[in-house]
């Protein structure tokens, strides 16, 4: 566990100059998003834009630092497994997480808010659950491509997904669901569609820690 803990501390210390930025992103992206769509998702739009920019650049920076200065290759000589660092970066996109649901906590329940027009839908476990689902499913896929094709080859993909699905996800605010009604469950779905997506994430993501814990394992690592 200790392991875990230093290497951990290890990602938050290489994004450290960016923590000032981090911030902004963190309080200003969920109330920019929330005033100005028209959510059919309640507060799951502002969090997926909260949570996918800050989670997307906290990657993109750890990945890029650690390919720039070869920081993986030299942490394969000392005491840190291949499989504790690929662990590492999975708990530090999941502790991400959490610290963006607690800045959209806090800026929601600040008793001042509505003097300065801030307007945040609430959250519910379901809504969290979702957008964490969709984030889990997203980085089980990018991140063994980072580890199989490198980080300069695997670039565009959650650069391209990051900018694509909360906008895509925006739009779809706007879509008339009402044929749903008559061809869907809507209560079976509203009821178990979370959790059913959260068991299928986890899956997803326990698969993808397999396979980048086996492909870095087997990768050959030159300066």
């Amino acid at each position: 566990m200790r392991k875990y803990i230093e290497l951990i501390v290890k990602n938050l210390i290489i994004i450290r100059k960016y923590y000032v930025p981090l911030i902004i992103v963190l309080v200003a992206v969920p109330i920019f998003v929330a005033n100005t769509l028209n959510s059919y998702y309640g507060g799951i739009i502002p969090l997926i834009f909260q949570t996918m920019f800050v989670i997307y650049f906290v990657y993109d920076q750890i990945a890029s630092v650690e390919n720039k200065y070869n920081g993986w290759i030299f942490l394969c000589v000392t005491k840190y497994s291949r499989k504790s660092q690929v662990l590492s970066l999975y708990l530090t996109l999941i502790i991400m997480y959490f610290v963006s649901l607690i800045v959209y906590c806090f800026i929601d329940f600040l008793p001042t808010k509505s003097l300065i027009n801030i307007e945040l839908p609430h959250l519910s476990l379901s809504k969290v659950t979702i957008v964490f689902s969709i984030l889990a499913l997203m980085y089980s896929i990018f991140i063994p491509f980072l580890y199989k094709l490198g980080y300069d080859r695997a670039k565009l993909i959650p650069l391209v997904a990051t900018i694509a699905i909360p906008w895509c996800t925006g739009l779809l605010s706007n879509v008339n669901f009402s044929w749903l009604d008559r061809n869907v469950n809507i209560q079976f779905l509203f009821k178990y569609g979370a959790t059913i997506l959260f068991i299928i994430a986890l899956i997803a993501l326990c698969i993808s820690i397999m396979v980048s814990v086996t492909i870095y394992k087997n990768k050959e690592l030159n300066l």
